[in-house]
């Protein structure tokens, strides 16, 4: 009698269960038997020797067939649940926003995992297996090449699939947090930031169910959401169902019959070739300002934006000051740029300020120039990006205003004179007609420039 897939009773009492152990030479599949007394017993001896031959599949062993064990595997252990737990909706953007503050505040190798499910779409089975030492920072490359099970007798077995390698994510490579985690990790396991991983996917589980009780939010999340929000992401970026399917390691048809819906948001973008960690990056759709530096000329700053009413958040990173306003230190900035795409350099020491221009271009972040309403400003004057003109300035026709300077209330710029990148000129300064303003230079209050421009 047969009963389940290879499973039979025979007339004696015995159960026997069949599983594949390796091919022929002519390719054919070479099946193996063990037997039990009882249903159970010849099930759990079957998971003995499956975890067995994934272990020598893994080791290199050419006599075994490691795509077969694998599948024989996730045939047996039914890992991946199906149904609505397997494909669950997304979050939507307003939901991932509010999210996102409480996932930067997460320990470092939970935040880790949290990310490689959002930016890179890293199922709950393979995190449970996944060691830092499969993260190559050389080469920015993660290989997933293991996922973890829970058979019926034996929870927690990590067995070998068909490697698949995936660009690390702008989140990651830019916090030296989670370098630095992963360059000192080792063969820890990420999820237990130990050298054993958790004890069963059903321990994992509850990890996650742990990590996001305090966030507040009335969806419950696990991988497969965070997977869910990154194929949305894919998808709404014209990315096509094959190349994603690369990437997370699911078919291209379920892809399309579970996320379909949402690949007609961009369809006049052609297919890509490749996904890449900018097309990962999850970018806020409001226009937030951050500012670099909380003191009087931070302020100034924060008047000016504030008066222009083009952003919907406006708040200060700084090093030494407190206050309600400050969400965080200048040093950590790289890790704002989800929710704060745009910042501006409140700082008037030039040298530094060039310094932070660099990092900040780096970071991704939009620096846009800032014109205070009660300036005159000639029409159709250049001016740079990070540069903002002060109440009551004076810039005139044919002027030109470099990147990232400062040009400070009642300041005078001439006909056709130039500030150069980085800049200061300072209150109540004159830069004469046809001249000119070193880059990094200063023009103390109510010095006048007459150098002319060459």
């Amino acid at each position: 009698m047969k009963v389940g897939p290879r499973i039979y009773k025979h007339t004696d009492g015995r159960w026997e269960v069949r599983y594949r152990k390796g091919r022929r030479p002519d390719g054919s599949i070479l099946y193996g038997s063990v037997y039990g007394a009882t249903y159970e017993e010849a099930e759990k001896r079957r998971a003995e020797i499956l975890r067995e031959l994934a272990l020598r599949a893994e080791s290199g062993d050419s006599a075994v067939a490691a795509v077969d064990s694998n599948r024989e595997m996730r045939e047996y252990c039914a890992s991946v649940p199906k149904g609505k737990a397997a494909y669950p909706a997304p979050l939507d953007e307003d939901e991932l926003s509010n999210l996102m503050p409480y996932i930067r505040s997460c320990g470092a190798h939970l935040r880790l995992a949290v990310y490689l499910s959002l930016y890179m779409g890293v199922s709950a089975e393979e995190l449970a297996a996944l060691r830092y030492s499969d993260m190559d920072q050389n080469s920015g490359k993660l290989h997933i090449s293991r996922f973890m099970t829970d058979a019926r007798h034996m929870p927690g077995i990590i067995s070998p699939c068909e490697t698949r390698t995936v660009s690390i994510p702008k989140a990651v490579r830019d916090s030296a947090e989670l370098v630095s985690l992963i360059r000192d990790g080792g063969n820890r396991y990420i999820l237990t930031d130990a050298e054993v991983p958790v004890r069963s996917l059903r321990t994992a589980k509850f990890v996650w169910t742990k990590l996001f009780a305090g966030s507040g939010s009335s969806k419950k999340i696990t991988p497969e959401v965070l997977r869910a929000t990154f194929i949305r992401h894919c998808f709404e970026r014209g990315i096509n169902a094959e190349t994603t399917a690369q990437v997370t390691g699911l078919a291209a048809p379920v892809l399309r019959t579970k996320y379909g819906r949402y690949a007609g948001a961009n369809p006049e973008l052609p297919d890509r070739l490749e996904l890449s960690a900018e097309d990962r990056e999850v970018r806020p759709r409001q226009m937030n300002l951050l500012i670099f530096g909380a003191g009087a000329h931070g302020h100034a700053v924060y008047e000016i934006a504030e008066k222009l009413g083009i952003f919907q958040k406006i708040a200060f990173l700084d090093d030494h000051e407190t206050g309600d306003q400050i969400i965080g230190r200048i040093e950590d900035c790289e890790n704002f740029t989800d929710e704060y795409p745009m910042c501006f350099l409140a700082v008037r020491n030039n040298e530094l300020r060039k310094k932070l221009a660099e990092r900040v271009a780096k970071a991704g972040f939009i620096t846009p120039r800032l014109i205070s309403p009660e300036t005159s400003v000639a029409r159709g004057i250049h001016i740079g990006c990070g540069t903002i003109i002060m109440p009551q300035a004076t810039v005139n026709n044919g002027a030109t205003i470099g990147d990232f300077c400062i040009v400070e209330s009642n300041a005078l710029i001439g006909f056709h004179a130039a500030v150069e990148n980085y800049a200061h000129c300072d209150c109540a300064s004159v830069v004469m007609k046809d001249c000119v303003v070193r880059e990094l230079e200063t023009v103390e209050s109510g010095e006048i420039v007459k150098e002319k421009r060459s």
